[in-house]
């Protein structure tokens, strides 16, 4: 993704997938084959996966690696988006596993988050740090809507047609993990308008703004948490037992919208984002 790159007129619908805990089975794609590469900030999660959903050209990334070996403060956010945009994708769909902080978030519901708080403390939210020359300055990207607006409406009418238990916005606290939170920080955060709670969204979602490509995360709960009296508080088995039984829900998402985002036009959207990025970077004076 190099400076000239970057100006480039947009291309074809390419679609980069990240894969959370659970979510990240590459057998969504047809012709798959894997790629290796390395970025200018080390080495992605895992090998790229590239194959297509229905024409649709795509990329799969396992956010974790796929035999889950990277914990969430370790990701190298920073190589998986660089990797995926150095493929040409113009979008970036995204699954996450989070813990419900609302009583009507029902574990096994899907949400279309559309905002986050930022609540981790160890990881690199810039691609523009001054160590890599390739990306000059200092990028002050806006972050009112963190999210892809277009792209959200495609899931939230995707979901809605396959009849699942889809909540069109939400309010997502990202924490450092690994650990889950203590009782006091689930109600603080619930306090805060938060909706749900995972360890990931940031700082993919601020990246992938920075990289000017179209975001948007598909979130299924796993359970309350530990704010809610008289549940079961979050365990890693409860967490995996939801997943396992309701991937699916996410995965028909996936192979149902990637097709109507294939055949869209995309020119404006991803000329804005483009032009919000150029706009955003502050060069240094020569």
């Amino acid at each position: 993704m190099a400076a000239a790159s970057a100006a480039a007129a947009p291309g074809p619908v390419k679609i980069g997938i990240i894969g959370g805990t659970g979510l990240d089975d590459p057998d969504i794609l047809e012709g798959r084959t894997e790629k290796y590469v390395d970025t200018p900030y080390g080495k992605p999660s895992d090998a790229l996966i590239l194959g297509k959903i229905k024409n649709v050209d795509c990329v799969l990334l396992a956010r974790h690696g796929r035999h889950h070996t990277v914990m969430p403060s370790n990701v190298n956010y920073r190589a998986n988006i660089w990797a995926l945009k150095e493929e040409n994708c113009s979008h970036v769909l995204v699954t996450t596993a989070c813990g419900s902080l609302r009583e009507e978030i029902q574990p096994g519901d899907l949400v279309i988050i559309d905002q986050f708080i930022d609540r981790t403390t160890k990881r690199h939210c810039t691609l523009y740090d001054g160590q890599h020359s390739s990306l000059p300055g200092v990028c002050h990207i806006p972050m009112a809507e963190p999210f892809c607006t277009k792209t959200r409406e495609v899931l939230i009418e995707t979901a809605k047609k396959l009849g699942l238990q889809c909540h069109s916005k939400g309010t997502v606290v990202t924490i450092e993990g690994p650990r889950f939170s203590s009782r006091a920080e689930s109600c603080m955060f619930r306090s805060w308008g938060a909706d749900v709670i995972n360890m990931t969204t940031v700082p993919e979602v601020i990246l992938a703004k920075e990289a000017g490509m179209s975001y948007a995360s598909i979130a299924m709960a796993t359970d309350y948490d530990c704010w809610k009296e008289h549940e079961e508080a979050v365990s890693v088995d409860k967490v995996l037992k939801t997943l396992k039984g309701n991937a699916n829900k996410a995965t028909s998402i996936l192979l149902t919208a990637i097709p109507q985002i294939g055949s869209m036009e995309w020119t404006n959207t991803l000329h804005t984002l483009k032009t919000t990025v150029q706009c955003s970077v502050i060069l240094p004076k020569q």
